[in-house]
């Protein structure tokens, strides 16, 4: 039976509409839209939709925002209440922020993608219908629906909707796929790794490509990465080839192929390899004293009603990755000794991207990779195309909408007095002790604790997400903003602290 959702807050919102004038309407359902096997790996993958609560905390600095927020679980009442009361609010501003926000939440926990669930839910999606009409027929503007990843199904339910789909259109999907965004680097002049430009779809023909790489590139290790539909390292692999003869680069893949991803076996990856395809890209790596890091590119590719498209830099981050590739978090800003360099590179891909129609937010992947000889600079090569919110879009999108930004400078955080804002990112923050308190209970304890409170005027504190995950894994997602990196890793400790805390003083139930 399908779970209902409770459609109660969009008749407070639809009474707003009826009596306000110059609204925007935005729905939100952040739905992550990776493949099954993805979603399998990691804690709590199927609660991560509630990252993109990040929609929520605009209504409170953009008082002409009407939003409608989509989740499954329900994240409750206390939750809402905490996002839109972030920033400080007088009676009448908290009761105009409730006003213009519509959580309608599904209670609904199994392991399905938010828009099936929306979808699932033939009555939701008439009344959700029912308020983008009377937004219309009011003099309202409708904006669209907001999405973490587009999709095929994604861009159904804004049709479903009677509304357009703000991230990509599914169709132009093909250039986040790697092949896609080799290709792309490849026609921008975006400087990438040596490797193939279309997807093989078996062990033999790709074994052919690896052969023919080697006869160019001569021998060594390569990587393997399934063409789409994985993310956080799961979809690489690495293979050590000598060879340029097809027959014996075969059997090396086929027996010494190694996934990078915990928990992948190499007959599963080959098995996936088979159905989605998979490039080949020379591996890289740094001699003795060297380093490698991961910066990454968030940029916005907005439509203007002229029908051009303005090309918008949100900030170039480091990531923080794992031994397997996985993601761990981000850091803000960037190592400064290669942040220019990533912002020209990245800022070519993204207009070669809205020269092909994409549109919404978009990721660009990089590896900058430091020798340790003296002398050598830092080398920086494009890996990967993110058509979607990526892991740094929400931490960068609530450090907008809840500090004051210097407008002379868009394309980076900078505070009104001219320094940069830093941030520190995660969504690991596991504390197993705390496994079953409430939200309501670190909510409160964060208003207790003035170190991590956040406080606007300071440029210092801590936003919670991933909500939904505290009671059931003891995990939590946080960003930390501070007025240095190293503040903002204090921050994070602190908070686990404060996780641990809360766990170890809950009740505990005494035995039968």
């Amino acid at each position: 039976m399908t779970a209902r959702a409770r459609t109660e807050p969009l008749d407070r919102l639809d009474a707003t509409l009826r009596a306000r004038k110059g609204l925007r309407l935005r729905l939100v359902c952040p739905s992550q839209e990776f493949s099954a096997e993805e979603m399998s790996f990691g804690v709590g993958r199927w609660l991560s939709s509630s990252r993109g609560l990040w929609e929520s905390l605009r209504v409170a600095s953009e008082t002409d925002l009407a939003l409608v927020m989509l989740q499954a679980p329900a994240i409750g009442a206390d939750v809402e209440d905490y996002l839109l009361r972030i920033l400080p609010a007088s009676p009448a501003s908290a009761a105009d922020r409730r006003a213009r926000h519509a959580l309608v939440e599904i209670d609904d926990d199994s392991d399905r993608h938010l828009s099936e669930k929306v979808l699932d839910d033939a009555r939701l999606v008439r009344r959700l219908r029912r308020t983008v009409a009377l937004a219309r027929r009011s003099g309202h503007t409708v904006e669209g629906l907001a999405c973490f990843a587009s999709s095929p199904r994604m861009a159904h339910l804004a049709q479903a909707l009677g509304t357009d789909l703000l991230e990509a259109d599914p169709r132009t999907l093909g250039w986040g796929h790697k092949s896609g965004s080799r290709q792309l680097f490849r026609a921008a002049g975006v400087r990438h790794l040596p490797g193939s430009y279309v997807a093989e779809h078996g062990v033999a023909s790709l074994a052919v490509r690896l052969a023919t790489l080697v006869r160019l590139h001569g021998p060594g290790h390569w990587v393997v990465k399934l063409d789409h539909g994985f993310g956080s390292g799961h979809g690489n692999a690495f293979v050590a080839v000598d060879s340029d003869r097809p027959s014996i680069v075969e059997r090396e893949l086929c027996a010494s192929l190694s996934p990078m991803g915990a928990g992948v076996r190499r007959a599963h990856f080959l098995r996936w390899l088979g159905t989605v395809g998979a490039v080949v890209e020379r591996r890289v790596e740094a001699g003795p004293g060297g380093a490698v890091q991961h910066p990454s590119a968030l940029g916005h590719l907005r439509p203007e009603p002229d029908g051009s498209v303005r090309v918008e830099l949100l900030g170039v981050h480091d990531q923080l990755v794992g031994t397997a590739g996985d993601y761990l978090g981000c850091r803000y800003p960037a190592h400064a000794g290669y942040r220019d360099e990533v912002e020209r590179q990245a800022l070519k891909a993204f207009a070669a991207l809205a020269a092909r129609g994409v549109r919404g937010h978009v990721g660009i992947d990089f590896m900058a990779v430091r020798a340790g000889r003296r002398g050598e600079g830092t080398a920086l090569f494009a890996t990967e195309i993110n058509m979607r919110q990526t892991g740094s879009t929400h931490p960068n999108r609530t450090v907008r909408a809840v500090l004051p930004l210097h407008a002379a400078v868009p394309d980076r955080l900078v505070a009104p007095d001219g320094r940069d804002v830093f941030f520190r990112a995660t969504d690991s923050v596991l504390s197993p002790s705390s496994r079953g308190t409430s939200t309501a209970t670190l909510i409160t304890a964060l208003h207790q604790s003035p170190r991590l409170r956040l406080d606007r005027d300071a440029g210092r504190g801590v936003v919670p997400h991933l909500w939904p995950a505290l009671a059931r894994y003891g995990k939590m997602g946080v960003t930390a903003i501070g007025r240095s990196a190293a503040e903002c890793e204090q921050l994070v400790r602190e908070f686990n602290q404060l996780l641990d805390t809360l766990g170890e003083s809950r009740p505990r139930p005494r035995p039968a």
